[in-house]
Parts: structure tokens; C-alpha cells; sequence
């Protein structure tokens, strides 16, 4: 008896160590037994469609301050982002040569009068001479032709003197409109030439509070875009902040680049904090239309395919499936706008209780399989 339960001990000992040697031989493999389908109820929900560009931010309205009379840069009064006012000197240039056109031109001025007063007596007298019959009415005439020539005279002079006092009193540069200098361009003893092109001085923004976001919108978009449609966009200074503007003008001017075509759609972006400046990108998204307490699905019930493990988009762009007991049921549907996300559904049967397919799911089990392969399974030699 004492022997048999011996040998019993030993037996199972023996099990216990096979087993522990063969464990680290066995490894798990995975394998598919199931698969379900995952399922989305339709909800009420609301749907944006958006048209998205992008552009920059711009002062609503700026002016590019230049000069009429050339010279060179005496005195500034402005710089960057100081705020001016109307009518403000903000820069003079050098009134040296001015001045002494002014007295140059006043000086013929004088002498153009006197020239007149003389040759008024002489016509007067000529006049007298030709009622007596003393003089022949040839040298009446070319009295009267003098007169009227240094009448004339006398008229140019009158210009050029207004001319010079013009560009003597446009030798100071003033602001044209309330608002902030965003842009200096010269320094003091610089010449600064106005003969072929009016040179820019200084750029004012009339209100940085109110600025104007430019979106340029592809051509297949544009038809969608009206005035007075709300938009988002956002600029990289701020990534976390979206700021909002009105549509207010549809500019017909086409953009081309290469064989793109876009359009410019300016867009009405308040500043009350003054965090947008000008020349910042800007990313854009014009509200063209919005569905609210509508039937809504997620876009993968349009992709979802019983058939396939792909999606599916040509044949069931209508068409959305549902389960009855196991088996997935097609449902046709009128597929209404989509943001991308989510889509407007409606349609015979279509209630806020349908369930909806949006894709499947694998459920996997575990065995254990040895490494030792069955005599069934060994790879057969290489022919040779």
C-alpha cells in the first residue's frame, strides 16, 4: 500500500515537471470566431455646411500719404503706430527752394503789371489816334495785339505764383484722416523725388477696430457665398481663438494663379481688442447654410457595405443599412447637407429610433496551440 502511493507521489511529480518544461513551448494565437456590427441611433441635431478659404486681415480703411513737390526730408513728426488726426503736420520737407520760387514768381508777377500798365496807356492812346483818323488801322491792330499779349503775360504770372505758393504750402506733409501710422517710409535728409510717381511717405489706417478679413474663394465655391453670411476664421497668433465677421462684399475682379481661379469675398471683422493686425493669414470658414432640428447620421452609414470590407460610396450614396435580428436591411434615405462629419438624413421611415450600421466589429478570442506541429502540418523537404 505504502509502495503504491508512492509510485502515485512519483507519477504525478513527473506530470508537474513535464508540464512546466513544455509551458514555455505553447504560445497564444489569436483567432476571429464572431463579428457584430456597430450600430448609431439618428439623432436631431444640426448641420453646417461651410465653404472654407483663406486670406488676410486688413485695415477697413487706409491711406498711402506721398508728396507733390520733391525735395528732401527736414523734419518727422510721426512714427510707427503713433495715432494722428486729421489736417496734423507729420512731416516737412525743405522750403528753401520753394521760398525763393515764390519770390522769383512774385517778382514777374510785378513786373508783368507794370508792363501792363504801360501798354494800357499806349493802347488808350492808339485808340484816341485811330477816332482822329492820325494813324493807319495797321498800327492800331498791332498796338491792340501787344496789349492783349502782355494781358496775357500778366495771367501766366498770376499761375506760376500760385503754383509756387501750391507746392510751398504742399512742402508740409499732413495727415489726410484720423488714425493710426502704420507704415513710415522715409527719414529726415531724405530726397524724396515726385516727378514721374508720387512717392509713399507714410500709410495711416483709419480704425484698427474695425478691419476687414480678404478670403479668396475658389470658383467652385463662390457660387454659394451671399452677402451677410456669417464666418469663423483664425489666425495662427491666436490658435485657440476663433473670431467672427459678416460677409459684406463679393468682389467680380477674378484672382488667377497658374489655372486656379479664385475670387475675393471681403469679409467684416470686428477689433475690439485690437488682436488682429494687418497682414496677418487668416483661415476661413463662410456659413452658407445651416439646418437646425434636423434627422442627422455620421457619414461612415453612407460608407458602411454589408457586401465588403471597404467602403462603399458610388452605390450607397442614398442608402443606409439597418439590422433586423442579425441580418443588415438597407434603408433608402434623401441625403441632405453634410459638414464633413455628420449628414441631414429624411425619408420614409426615418425617426429619431433607427438604428443605423456605421461599421463593423471584430471580436477575438484566444486559444493555445503548440509549437510542435502535427504530423499533418510538418513542412514537407525541399526538392532538390
Amino acid at each position: 500500500m505504502k509502495k503504491r502511493r508512492r509510485n502515485v507521489i512519483i507519477i504525478v511529480i513527473v506530470v508537474v515537471v513535464l508540464a512546466l518544461l513544455i509551458s514555455p513551448f505553447i504560445r497564444r494565437h489569436p483567432k476571429i470566431t464572431a463579428a457584430s456590427f456597430i450600430t448609431t441611433t439618428v439623432k436631431t441635431g444640426t448641420v453646417t455646411n461651410e465653404v472654407t478659404a483663406t486670406g488676410t486681415i486688413n485695415p477697413l480703411v487706409s491711406v498711402d500719404v506721398g508728396t507733390q513737390v520733391s525735395g528732401i526730408i527736414s523734419k518727422i513728426y510721426v512714427d510707427y503706430n503713433d495715432i494722428v488726426k486729421k489736417s496734423e503736420l507729420i512731416a516737412l520737407i525743405d522750403t528753401t527752394t520753394l521760398h525763393a520760387s515764390v519770390v522769383d514768381t512774385r517778382a514777374a508777377l510785378l513786373k508783368a503789371r507794370a508792363q501792363l500798365a504801360q501798354q494800357e496807356k499806349e493802347y488808350v492812346r492808339y485808340q484816341d489816334l485811330l477816332a482822329q483818323k492820325a494813324i493807319a488801322q495797321s498800327d492800331y491792330d498791332t498796338q491792340y495785339a501787344g496789349y492783349l499779349s502782355v494781358k496775357s503775360d500778366l495771367e501766366a504770372a498770376e499761375a506760376d505764383l500760385n503754383k509756387a505758393q501750391t507746392n510751398l504750402y504742399y512742402a508740409k506733409i499732413t495727415a489726410p484722416i484720423d488714425g493710426v501710422v502704420i507704415s513710415r517710409n522715409v527719414n529726415i535728409g531724405q530726397t524724396v523725388a515726385a516727378s514721374f510717381a508720387t512717392p509713399t511717405l507714410f500709410t495711416i489706417a483709419n480704425d484698427l477696430k474695425k478691419m476687414q478679413l480678404l478670403a479668396y474663394v475658389d470658383e467652385a465655391d463662390i457660387g454659394q457665398v451671399r452677402k451677410g453670411q456669417p464666418a469663423m476664421f483664425n489666425v495662427d497668433a491666436y490658435p485657440d481663438e476663433t473670431f467672427r465677421g459678416i460677409v459684406d462684399q463679393i468682389r467680380l475682379q477674378p484672382n488667377t494663379t497658374g489655372n486656379v481661379v479664385t475670387y475675393t469675398v471681403v469679409i467684416d471683422a470686428p477689433n475690439p481688442d485690437l488682436k488682429l493686425l494687418p497682414g496677418m493669414n487668416a483661415d476661413v470658414s463662410i456659413v452658407v447654410r445651416k439646418d437646425t432640428n434636423v434627422l442627422t447620421v455620421p457619414m461612415a452609414a453612407f460608407e458602411f457595405s454589408p457586401y465588403s470590407d471597404t467602403a462603399v460610396t458610388t452605390n450607397t450614396i442614398d442608402t443606409v443599412w439597418t439590422l433586423r435580428g442579425n441580418i443588415p436591411v438597407p434603408v433608402k434615405v434623401n441625403k441632405g447637407i453634410d459638414d464633413g462629419t455628420i449628414s441631414e438624413i429624411s425619408g420614409k421611415g426615418v425617426t429619431d429610433t433607427l438604428r443605423v450600421i456605421i461599421g463593423r466589429r471584430v471580436v477575438v478570442t484566444r486559444q493555445y496551440r503548440s509549437i510542435f506541429p502535427s504530423p499533418h502540418n510538418r513542412p514537407h523537404p525541399p526538392r532538390i
